[in-house]
């Protein structure tokens, strides 16, 4: 099972494993230092930007002060959805709404969303984050 959700990780079409090369490496030490990144995340937030990504996932509360008060609804909703998924009302998708999310918006968010969860929960399950 190990064998089969690591080779998952490494052939997925949504998933990059990128190189580090010495720019990123000194970009996120200027990120980190700045502000107050964990390493790990100054790495992977250089990455991203250094490959040209639209955007990363996170559910990550440490990076919600870097986003916008849209983002920050969404992320919010993303995070009552999975913890308490029966107390989202009408209401919380009417906010996403007149924030200017559409539905499609919502449900990519939320298919994102629950994706980390179960990734994280396969990664705690076959003890991965220690073997890797």
């Amino acid at each position: 099972m190990v064998r089969k959700y690591r080779d998952y990780l490494t052939n997925s079409e949504n998933i990059s494993r990128l190189p580090l090369d010495l720019k990123i490496a000194d970009q996120a030490v200027e990120l980190r230092s700045q502000h107050n990144f964990k390493t790990p995340d100054a790495i992977q937030l250089d990455t991203a930007v250094a490959c040209g990504a639209d955007d990363i996932k996170t559910n990550d509360k440490d990076w919600q002060r870097f986003l916008d008060d849209k983002d920050r609804a969404m992320l919010a909703f993303v995070m009552k959805a999975i913890k308490t998924p029966d107390a989202v009302e009408k209401q919380d998708v009417d906010q996403l709404h007149d924030l200017g999310w559409t539905d499609s918006d919502i449900m990519d968010a939320m298919a994102h969303g629950t994706n980390m969860i179960g990734s994280s929960i396969l990664m705690k399950t076959f003890k991965m984050d220690q073997k890797c």
